[in-house]
């Protein structure tokens, strides 16, 4: 017999009935709770209902008939001392309130309320909440993740009752829970819907018609209805309004389609969750209406409309996470996006719909992604690898058989729309791959840098296998640029010129079509990354000739980049272009003093006082700001190196042209740095 402690789980299939094994799995979960070992948290799945609240209703009967063995603290020798009757035997039934889905608030109530000390607590009714608004799902798991410091109030045990989407949707939402759980016990059922079965989706991954892939890393230094209820005083007599539903959803597919059109304001985000937000606050009522309505079911799809919510909350967070007033609401957003795909993913049938499957599981990724770049990194990007990596073994099935259609896997053929074609496989593959690179990028950021570089190496070439970069130029360009980054990245950590040869190579790739006309800052943003890859590479030659190429080849790719930043805005950079100068000022001032190229004097003056400019515009043209802050902390580190590197230059000028030379440099220096530059060369 298996045991139910210490985190495993409790299933048995050597009976040949489901009878058979639910009892002994009862047995199984009812011993566990006469322990009364306090502080335990069981988690019980079932997906009968009907089942669920019968066994629910025997354990409460059956353990308040029973003397219950409790362990008190005393010990003899290495064994516990138990006596009957120590705890109450009484076991609490609570049905999760579903406008404040808080369990943990729900058992101080009682005891607050209650004099008795009972055995066990057990939360009924976490299946309701899959038909409330994705805000209430979030605050659920959010109330679980906060549950370990209040539950270690508690000398009893807790026994949570859930379905098996809920299941998997805690394990990835809520780990401190997770964590906390001593047993799980499976019940075998047929799954049973609470008004009617779940629906299946459509497309999309952005909303339906745009998919939204996440292109990420490309800075080497550092750095997407309601019916009608008329009541007649009974509870029971509800009349549908088929015509109000389909003004609700017209209302909202109209934002739908206004956001797929062009750049979403803020506005328009929240008015677009607003109206999907009506459309499922009814969510039991128009269900309902869909069992017996064909027509309507084919537009009403509560799949895709969560996808849709999900994309919208994560487009709110992207426009809102830089905002000071708003850093905390975007983090809402981000986290209710989350809930919104996974209650698709509960919703949705793989057999029968692959691509909004595959969809869902793609959003829910990058999702994950973008939640570890702001808190508890490890947890979440692993999160976020494990739904990438579920994508791409579903996909990898599916094209072993062909391509997912009708015939075995469901009784109707699909629509194009749900199926996965040969195409779309490919197309879903790659993406997913690149994303699950950046995912194993991120978390080299932060643990094992030279295992996960690996392996988003790795993930990047799978990605460009298939690719035409002829058909699609730039999202071959894209991954090409990933993977240099990833080999740049890598050689920091496992220095060597292959790896950085390779940075090299993946980065004139991508430039091949990320040209200054087809994609202007993305060129900019390859040729920087290009120039640092050749400077470094540049310090592993031997041979003069090969260091004086590479450097060359850096200077040529940095100037590129400063002319094209100076043609965008600001606010489009994702390099720093102070930076930029700094390092082309450092690639002029190593050729002019590398001796062993046998550069003339005026060459190596040349290259001097070309350096001396761009480590001025690097950040010693303007004094630092004293106030205190980490963006003044790296300008005044940026100021210190640009100030450092300028002085260098200064001697080297004067080691070449003497006093004049050197004197002709300091008339380019700002009047605050000369006290400082003097005290330096003196």
């Amino acid at each position: 017999m298996l045991s139910v402690l210490h985190g495993m789980t409790a299933t048995n299939t050597t009976f040949s009935s489901s009878y058979a094994t639910n009892k002994q799995l009862y047995t199984q979960l009812k011993r566990a709770l006469r322990l009364g070992l306090g502080q335990q948290v069981f988690i019980a799945v079932c997906d009968h209902l009907s089942l669920l609240h019968q066994m629910a209703s025997s354990l409460e009967t059956e353990l308040g008939s029973e003397d219950i063995l409790s362990t008190v603290g005393a010990r003899s020798g290495n064994e516990h001392i138990t006596t009957p009757n120590q705890v109450s035997s009484k076991l609490v039934t609570l049905h999760l309130e579903l406008t404040d889905p808080n369990p943990i608030a729900q058992m101080c109530r009682w005891k607050s309320q209650n004099a008795d000390s009972p055995l066990a607590f057990q939360i009924l009714g976490v299946e309701q909440l899959t038909r409330q608004p994705a805000a209430i799902q979030w605050s659920f798991l959010n109330y679980l993740r906060e549950a370990e410091s209040k539950l270690i109030e508690f000398e009893l045990s807790v026994l949570l009752w859930i379905s098996s989407p809920w299941l998997c949707c805690i394990q990835q939402s809520a780990p401190e829970f997770w964590r906390l759980h001593r047993g799980i016990f499976k019940f075998v059922g047929d799954p049973t819907p609470v008004y009617a079965p779940p629906l299946s989706g459509q497309n999309s991954p952005g909303i339906h018609k745009s998919s939204r892939v996440i292109s990420s890393v490309d800075e080497p230094l550092g750095q997407t209805i309601e019916p009608h209820l008329l009541i007649d005083g009974s509870p029971s007599t509800v009349v549908y309004s088929q015509e109000y539903l389909q003004t609700c959803l017209k209302r909202a597919y109209m934002y739908r389609d206004r956001i797929s059109k062009g750049p979403p304001t803020v506005p328009l985000l929240q008015d677009a969750i607003e109206a999907y937000n009506q459309v499922l606050e009814q969510l039991n009522e128009w269900e309902m209406l869909l069992e017996s309505n064909s027509a309507l079911r084919k537009d009403l799809d509560p799949v895709n409309i969560y996808n849709d919510l999900g994309t919208f909350h994560w487009m709110l967070f992207q426009q809102t996470r830089k905002s000071i007033n708003q850093g905390s609401q975007a983090l809402v957003n981000l986290e209710i996006s989350i809930i919104c795909y996974q209650t698709g993913l509960m919703k949705v049938d793989p057999t029968s719909r692959g691509y909004i499957y595959v969809r869902l599981l793609k959003n829910l990724g990058a999702a994950y992604t973008d939640l570890g770049t702001i808190r508890e990194p490890l947890e979440n990007l692993q999160q976020s690898i494990t739904v990438y990596e579920e994508a791409i073994n579903y996909l990898k099935s599916v094209r072993d058989q062909g391509g997912l259609g009708g015939g075995r896997f469901c009784n109707q053929p699909l629509s194009p729309a749900d199926s996965l074609e040969p195409a779309r496989i490919a197309l879903d593959y790659r993406a997913i791959q690149n994303n699950l690179g950046t995912a194993y990028w991120t978390r080299a950021q932060h643990i094992e840098p030279v295992v996960n570089l690996k392996a988003a190496i790795a993930a990047y070439r799978e990605a460009l296998r298939g690719y035409s970069e002829n058909k699609e130029p730039q999202h071959y360009a894209m991954i090409q640029a990933n993977l240099g980054t990833a080999y740049w990245n890598l050689a920091q950590h496992q220095p060597s010129k292959r790896w950085l040869q390779k940075a090299i190579y993946s980065y004139r790739e991508a430039l091949k079509y990320r040209t200054s006309k087809a994609a202007p800052l993305a060129c900019a943003t390859t040729q920087n990354n290009l120039g640092t890859a050749c400077w470094h590479l540049a310090m592993y030659q031997e041979e003069p000739a090969d260091r004086s190429k590479l450097l060359n080849e850096a200077i040529a790719a940095y100037e590129k980049t400063l002319a094209l930043a100076q043609q965008l805005s600001p606010t489009q950079l994702t390099f720093d272009t102070l930076a930029t100068h700094n390092n082309l000022g450092l690639a002029h001032y190593r050729l002019a003093t590398d001796k062993a190229l046998c550069l003339s004097g005026e060459q190596r003056v040349s290259h001097l006082e070309k350096a001396l400019d761009h480590h001025l515009m690097a950040g010693c043209e303007e004094q630092p700001c004293s106030q205190e802050g980490s963006a003044n902390a790296l300008e005044s580190e940026r100021h210190r190196l640009a100030f450092n590197h300028l002085v260098r230059t200064l001697r080297a000028l004067y080691q070449e042209s003497g006093w004049q030379g050197q004197n002709q440099a300091l008339s380019k220096i700002p009047g605050h740095l000369l006290p400082e530059i003097w005290r330096c060369l003196s």
